[in-house]
């Protein structure tokens, strides 16, 4: 057959549409192939590739409501994600996800639970860190405490005092471990003064419960996180001349009688006018604790009463006087 006529059959267009054929499919497979390694690699690319990112995460514990509080966890974990590029973007921009810890078959005592990773598409890889945590299931119990404000009165200027402070929170209640309810000596809120403070402070400030140390307690919650605050400032140049009155302070000896005399009838105080209207009397506290005998004992005045800068004399001398009973 010449070459003109094979040319021109119909063989040599089923041979050249055979070749075709088998090169579109080699050329197919050879993209799908590279697609695969380059996900499976993690490598970035258009839609396909992997992509991955860390979140920091809130931490929800699921517990029994019934007298039980739990302790002991972090607020929040990290969480890697991995998956296509897509959607890692989007669970950037979700607010909704949590990692949750499965307390509610628990019993007393201390656990190591897993976590559990919530909100997340599942086409996604999520890795929790840590996996999981130790926490402690304790008694649930709630208690009322009073507000005590705070504040370093050293930041007044010279010449001016401090009111009675008022806040609008006078009793908050906490809830926690039965341990740490135990612990709490009141609730305190700390009012920030500037140097040389003049004027009346306003400031909304955050509640805390601390113990008998004024350390703070962590694991409570507390039915008001913050409180409105307001420390009077007045000018404190005003003087009074006030009585002086002796009184029993602490507990003495068992079986003695304790009775006070000094030669000072009376002392001048210096502070607001607001605050020395209403005093006409110095009480003045005498510690008898340890006292088994007659004596004298020299006694420091200290202007620890809202309003009050300054006392004068600083010291009297007290007589002590013990009697068997």
């Amino acid at each position: 057959m010449k070459l003109s006529k094979f040319f021109n059959s119909k063989t040599f267009y089923r041979l050249i549409s055979l070749v075709f054929a088998l090169m579109l499919f080699l050329y197919v497979n050879s993209m799908k192939l590279n697609t695969t390694r380059f996900v499976q690699n993690g490598d970035v690319g258009v839609g396909f590739m992997n992509k991955s990112t860390t979140l920091r995460v809130p931490v929800r514990i699921l517990a029994s409501q019934n007298g039980y509080f739990v302790t002991g966890y972090p607020n929040m974990v990290k969480v890697r994600v991995t998956g296509p590029s897509s959607l890692v973007t989007a669970v950037r921009n979700t607010h909704s996800l949590q990692v949750t810890a499965d307390c509610t078959h628990l019993g007393l005592g201390n656990h190591t639970v897993k976590l559990q990773p919530r909100g997340f598409n599942h086409d996604l890889n999520v890795q929790v860190e840590p996996s999981r945590v130790n926490l402690t299931v304790s008694r649930r119990e709630t208690a009322d405490f009073p507000v005590q404000v705070r504040f370093n009165s050293r930041q007044i200027a010279k010449g001016y005092a401090a009111g009675r402070p008022t806040v609008n929170v006078n009793v908050v209640s906490a809830t926690g471990p039965t341990k740490d309810i135990n612990r709490i000596d009141c609730i305190v809120a700390r009012v920030r003064l500037n140097k040389n403070t003049q004027e009346t402070v306003h400031q909304q400030v955050a509640l805390q419960a601390v113990d008998a140390n004024g350390q703070p307690l962590s694991d409570v919650i507390l039915s008001y996180k913050m409180a409105r605050v307001t420390v009077p400032i007045f000018s404190a140049k005003s003087t009074k001349s006030v009585n002086v009155q002796l009184v029993k302070s602490g507990k003495g000896v068992a079986g003695n009688h304790y009775s006070f005399t000094t030669d000072t009838k009376n002392v001048t105080v210096h502070g607001a006018k607001q605050a020395l209207d209403k005093l006409t009397t110095l009480k003045v506290p005498v510690a008898v604790a340890g006292i088994d005998g007659t004596m004298d004992k020299i006694i420091a005045l200290s202007p620890n009463q809202y309003g009050i800068t300054g006392i004068d004399p600083a010291t009297i001398k007290v007589h002590i006087t013990v009697t068997k009973n």
